[in-house]
Order: C-alpha cells, then structure tokens, then sequence
C-alpha cells in the first residue's frame, strides 16, 4: 500500500471523518505545516485544481480539506536527485526551507518538498497546485533504482512470495514505473543495465530480466499471442 494510498475515495461514508482525519495527519507529519496553514497556501479561493487535472492518476487532491493542492510522489535514484532540485528551483524562488513559489496568471503558484532516504533511492513528495511543475517533472522520466540494486543480496527470488517492504517495493515502486514503459523502452532499459552490471553472471541477469518482464501485463500478452 503506497503511502497515501488509503485515503482512498471509495472509502465507506461511515468512515468519512477519520478518513479526512487520518489524511489531515498524515500531511501534516509529513510537510510539517497545520492544514489551516496549509489552507492559507492554498486557498480554494482560486480555481479548484482538481478540475484542471493532473496526468498521475497516483497524484492525491487535498480540495476536501480545504487545501487547493494536491501530493505528487515520485521514488528517484538518488543521483537524480540533483535534476529534481533543478526542476523545482527553474523559475522558483525558495521563499523558505523546501518551499518554493512562482507567480503566473495573478497567481501564487506554490512547492513544498519532503523528501525521505529509502529503498537505495530518494522518495521526493510535492504539495503543490504548479501544474507547470508536475509537467516538467513527467517529462524528466524519473526512475527508481532497478530490483538487482534494491534487493541484490535477496538475488531474483526476491519478488517470489514475499511480504513487507519487499511486496510494497514492487507493487507500488517498481510496478508504478515498469508499467508505464512500452516494451522497447523496457528492452533499452535492460540494454544499458546491462552495461553496468557485468558483475553479474549471464544466468543471474536472465533470471532478473524474466522477472521484471512478466511482472508487466503488456509482456505477459504479447507472450500468450
């Protein structure tokens, strides 16, 4: 379960007020700013942005708060992180530590950043409402690192009937990126690790190789033709 992920719309409506208690909580943790500072931020004065829209269906909108903005995920190979930072700070001042604003259109169009050190990687969340921002930054293809970097010392195997942050890895790291490449880019993707993984015997890489493709229904289906 990634980590906004249960502040699910299909929530039950019983549940509605610890639902929106629960995600209040978690923003709060995690940006360290109150959601009525956050209101005044962002306020619903201006358009709401969800009916802009964003292009992460994974993106999650705080507008039921009364926050217009929304959380934006993205799991980066640490020496990306540098790219990250100049995509924020391109046009931007920060105003304040990991807060960053523009103006366009009369309006205020403000970042914040959190970013957390895990599975070998950098795991970056923006609370923003700068749609230019999420633009650039899906046209950066930001990528996780690879599972023979992530889970080398569990080696192939390491997908096979595992639970805890191994199944969550998978499920909702490497899935959300794998997925959204098309079988050529997956191919070119193997092509260049494998350049940098000569360590690797032959046999080892083909078990890693068979293990990321059939995670991917495209591959899967392409096989069964």
């Amino acid at each position: 379960m990634s980590f906004f992920s249960r502040f699910s719309a299909s929530s039950p409506e019983r549940m509605e007020k610890r639902y929106y208690k629960e995600q209040a909580e978690a923003i709060e943790r995690v940006f360290g700013k109150s959601v009525d500072a956050l209101c005044k931020l962002f306020p619903m004065t201006e358009p709401n942005l969800r009916d802009i829209g964003s292009s992460d269906p994974q993106d999650k909108y705080l507008d039921k708060l009364g926050v217009n903005a929304l959380v934006h995920t993205e799991e980066i190979a640490i020496e990306q992180f540098p790219l990250m930072m100049s995509l924020l700070s391109k046009g931007r001042e920060e105003v304040s530590l990991g807060q960053f604003q523009r103006h366009a259109d009369a309006q205020v169009k403000t970042t914040l950043l959190a970013t957390e050190d895990r599975f070998s990687g950098k795991t970056v969340r923006l609370l923003t409402n700068d749609i230019e921002l999420l633009k650039s930054i899906a046209q950066a293809n930001f990528s996780p690192p690879p599972p023979w970097v992530v889970w080398h010392e569990l080696g192939p195997d390491s997908a096979i009937e595992r639970q805890g942050n191994v199944d969550f890895w998978y499920r909702y790291v490497w899935d959300k990126f794998w997925n959204r490449l098309s079988l050529d880019e997956q191919g070119i993707y193997l092509a260049e690790w494998r350049e940098k993984t000569k360590h690797i015997s032959d046999s080892e890489w083909n078990d890693w190789v068979m293990l990321v493709r059939m995670r991917d229904p495209k591959y899967r289906n392409a096989q069964d033709e």
